[in-house]
């Protein structure tokens, strides 16, 4: 639980950094920019008036901070969502379950018959212990992350 938990401290932490660097970038330029008298809001596009080219590089600047500002609310959602997900039902009941990983050795257990065999088997010895109701073996555990990229054989 205490690695979820740093886990999700440093996701905001990037994700507050991805924020913070485009709008400091963006005001820090609009404070650099010179100030100019605008007449009208085409005078503003076309740069009449000023003596500079520095209209365009305004507008550029204004549209970067409101990018990041998209991007912010965007960033801010994302993060919602993943906290919503969170508390969805996943289909199935996990309390009581527990979940082991383990692999068969290839030098054991060379071809398939053995290795469905010794799954067979542990399945076996662990309904005949006591407490246990159900056992099964699974190739990838439900919302584990894990892709599904092994091969299989149809029989």
């Amino acid at each position: 639980m205490r690695a979820v938990k740093r886990a999700n401290a440093l996701i905001c932490l990037k994700v507050g950094l991805m924020v913070c660097r485009p709008v400091k970038r963006g005001c820090s330029r609009i404070r650099s920019v010179p100030r100019i008298v605008i007449g009208s809001p085409w005078e503003f596009c076309n740069g009449a008036g000023t003596g500079k080219p520095a209209s365009f590089r305004n507008l550029v600047v204004v549209g970067e901070v409101a990018l990041s500002l998209v991007l912010l609310v965007g960033a801010g959602l994302m993060v919602r969502t993943f906290v919503e997900l969170r508390s969805v039902y996943p289909g199935f009941e996990r309390a009581g379950v527990v979940a082991v990983q383990f692999t068969v050795p290839n030098a054991r257990y060379p071809n398939r018959d053995q290795v469905l065999a010794f799954h067979d088997q542990v399945i076996e010895q662990l309904e005949a212990r006591p407490g246990v109701v159900k056992a099964g073996t699974v190739g990838g555990l439900p919302l584990a992350g894990a892709g599904w990229s092994s091969q299989f054989q149809a029989e």
